[in-house]
């Protein structure tokens, strides 16, 4: 009882300190850190059980359960008091994941053979017909040559005329994908933040002249991602297999402590009030999201309720 409850005590306290430390200093600090929700948890049921015994030893782990009550707070979210709020600037940020076409779907030659045509038009629609006043869109997709998915030209017309792309062109049929901020109001000066390893993941900023006459420095972001789905099975075994979806994990981990950084200190240095959104790949018991919320205020931790999982597959959802 005793070797488990230092062994417990100890995991989470060191878990809960990974939490400020960068994964260049090591990168296991960031396996460490991810583990603290597991180890919270775990700590929490020792710690009920041992009141069917109780000791001193106990005095351990109910130390380190509240000193990581911000592991819980950072994954369940009550909702506050409603108040009478005043006129606001509503945004959207959201990752259209390519607006979830397959790879080998070309508008419209394919259209009439896809199942989810109609699917993809409500998305679509969806996407062209909310009405906050900027929209953020990581991992955005268009395609010129058909009217109908034509998103870049279903969001201008629809009142959305100011913008700012960072896209790449696919080769295959000339439709563009990648960062997007789309904006009601003029977008007074725009730029790039950084430039990942890969095509989408990046960052860019815009200006934007707000109603009140207000400058907002509005910065979406696409973090590095992990794209563990590319590790393809060794020849080598099991064994290998993981050696390789270890270093794919370490390699995006650090990749994504360092755009942080750069994002930050890009943010810090703005002369206009800030807002971050985006796709940051990372779990809220992650270097990258402290360091951004030592800075910023969390929309969802401010505003939503429940476990505010963004990431909603049928056999796969977490808060990222």
């Amino acid at each position: 009882m005793k070797a488990l409850s230092v062994l417990l005590s100890s995991a989470l306290f060191l878990s809960i300190l990974a939490l400020q430390v960068s994964p260049q200093f090591w990168w296991g600090i960031g396996v460490l850190a991810a583990a603290a929700p597991l180890l919270w948890g775990g700590t929490l049921l020792f710690v009920l059980l041992s009141f069917l015994r109780p000791s001193w030893w106990m005095a351990a782990p109910v130390g380190a359960l509240l000193l990581g009550m911000g592991v819980f707070f950072d994954t369940l979210s009550f909702p506050g008091q409603k108040a009478e709020e005043a006129p606001g600037l509503e945004v959207l940020s959201y990752n259209l994941s390519h607006f979830n076409r397959p790879r080998t779907y070309l508008w419209p030659k394919d259209s009439g053979k896809l199942e989810k045509v109609q699917e993809l038009q409500r998305f679509m629609d969806w996407t062209a017909g909310h009405p906050a006043a900027i929209k953020c869109f990581q991992e955005f997709y268009t395609y010129p040559q058909d009217p109908y998915f034509d998103a870049d030209a279903r969001l201008r017309a629809g009142g959305w005329q100011h913008a700012h792309l960072w896209v790449d062109t696919l080769q295959v049929n000339k439709s563009v994908f990648g960062l997007a901020i789309y904006s009601k109001y003029p977008i007074l000066a725009s730029g790039v933040v950084f430039q990942g390893s890969t095509s989408f993941n990046k960052g860019i900023w815009a200006d934007i002249a707000t109603p009140e006459g207000d400058t907002l420095r509005v910065i979406n972001v696409h973090l590095e991602s992990a794209q563990l789905q590319r590790t393809r099975r060794s020849s080598g075994g099991k064994k290998e297999t993981l050696r390789n979806m270890l270093w794919v994990f370490r390699e995006s981990m650090l990749h994504r402590s360092e755009q942080a950084d750069k994002v930050l200190a890009f943010a810090r240095s703005s002369p206009h009030p800030v807002l971050i959104c985006g796709d940051f790949n990372s779990t809220p018991y992650s270097y990258t999201y402290k360091q951004l919320d030592k800075d910023y205020q969390n929309a969802f931790r401010k505003k939503g309720s429940g476990f505010g999982f963004t990431l909603n597959h049928p056999k796969l959802f977490f808060y990222v």
